[in-house]
């Protein structure tokens, strides 16, 4: 259902040599603080056994 919309949400996952690290969703929205558009992020997960280049 979130995907129905794809113009103003979206899935992004965070991905390295075939595995997943992590994963966020967003919904884009007129912000009335901002007076413009602004991402609202519902879920993100991170994965904690990344090894990270030096």
């Amino acid at each position: 259902m979130m995907l129905d919309d794809n113009e103003k949400r979206c899935i992004m996952v965070a991905e390295s040599e075939g595995s997943n690290h992590g994963m966020c969703s967003a919904q884009l929205f007129v912000s009335t603080a901002k007076g413009g558009m602004a991402a609202l992020i519902e879920d993100m997960v991170v994965g904690n056994t990344v090894d990270l280049p030096a």
